[in-house]
Formats: structure tokens, sequence, C-alpha cells
């Protein structure tokens, strides 16, 4: 092989060396780096719970109601929407029965847009991670949902970054008694020495037309 040649392969080698040897970087908003391998393992398979993981917070319960107008105005819908009147059928959408009445005619609301509820954490600092749903609902109570609305929320406060959000309906919704979503999100994880370590973590919370919500499963730490 010519010297030529050799310089740049030699420059190519020396640099994946350097990068293997040297702390995979940090995000620029954390003063937290990258652990060992060991350490990093263990830290991001364990520790899991419902919140935000400073604060715990019941895997069940009823949500705060407010009113349909309230609703209709954060969503930015018109009220006939929230009231299940204007329906769209589709996945989660059973129009015919969005409407119905009940034992109760008026259409109660409730909502959670925190990040302790319909919340889980995973992990331990500095690779906790977490994921919160904001929902709002609203139903004939004890009779059929009549609106539903969703957004996933995932973030580490520490050394993850959170990608590839996603939020899906699982079943039930608009014209039937209950609904279930599954929110989760990717994270990339930086490990010393090593390249970051990709993760997936969900969650996936139940609410009924009683204002009602419990956690139905989550994904664990490995």
């Amino acid at each position: 092989m010519s010297v030529r040649r050799a310089a740049p392969l030699a420059a190519l080698l020396a640099a994946i060396a350097a990068a293997f040897g040297a702390a995979a970087p940090a995000r620029s908003d954390t003063p937290y780096t990258p652990l060992p391998q060991a350490q990093a393992n263990a830290d991001i398979n364990t520790g899991i719970g419902t919140g935000d993981g400073s604060i715990a917070y019941p895997d069940s319960g009823t949500a705060p109601e407010v009113d349909p107008a309230t609703i209709a105005a954060e969503d930015g819908v018109l009220l006939a929407t929230v009231e299940g009147v204007a329906c769209i059928p589709g996945p989660g959408h059973n129009c015919p029965f969005a409407s119905t009445t009940s034992t109760t005619s008026d259409v109660h609301c409730w909502k959670f847009d925190n990040r302790g509820r319909l919340a889980t954490y995973w992990g331990t600092i500095p690779y906790m991670v977490n994921v919160y749903e904001t929902r709002r609902w609203c139903a004939h109570r004890g009779g059929n949902i009549t609106y539903v609305s969703s957004h996933v929320h995932p973030y580490s406060k520490y050394l993850c970054d959170a990608q590839n959000p996603e939020d899906q309906w699982v079943a039930g919704g608009v014209g039937y008694k209950e609904t279930t979503r599954e929110t989760g999100a990717n994270f990339s994880c930086p490990i010393l020495g090593f390249i970051p370590l990709n993760i997936r973590r969900w969650q996936k919370w139940a609410t009924n037309s009683y204002g009602g919500y419990w956690l139905v499963s989550r994904s664990g730490n490995l």
C-alpha cells in the first residue's frame, strides 16, 4: 500500500478508536454526562411507575370534570362535535350511537393535562424517561362517549432524547362506554464509549363515561 493511501486509512482508524474511547455526546441542556455501559444499563432498566418520577400517582380513579364549552374552546372544535351531534365515522368513532341519550341527557366532560396523570416513568436518573398523555373526553354520564381527543408527550429531563412519538386508538371510543389509547415513543440514550442505546417505551390508559380512568398496561424496562 502506498504512503498516500495509508495516511487517510490511518486517520480513519484513529477517528473510530477515539470515538469509541471517548464519552458519547451529552445533551447541551443537562448537567448530566453519559455513564459506562454496565451502570447505564442498570439505570435504564431499573425503576418504573405511574407519574413523572417525582410524585406518585394512582393507577386508577376519577378525572376532574370540566364544562363542555371549555373542551370545545381548548380543542378548537364546535360544541356540537363535543356533544356528539357532529361526528365523523372512523376507527374509534361509532357515530350512530355517539348522541344516544342515557339516564342523564346532558353531556359531561373530563380532562387530564399534566405530566403526572396518564403518565409513566421508566429508569433511574440520569437515564429516566417519561411519557404522558393529555386527554379530553365527553359522554352522557354512564352512557356513550361523545368526544375524545388525545396527545402524547414523551420527554426526558436528563440524558435521553425522545423520538418518534406515537398516539393511537386501541379500543372503544366515541359511541362506546369506554376507550383505550396507546401512547409511546423511542428514546436515544448516550453511553460512555459506545453508540447510544435506543429503547421504546409505551403505555395504555382507558377512560369511561363516568369520568373514570385506569392503567391497562405498559411496557417493561427491558
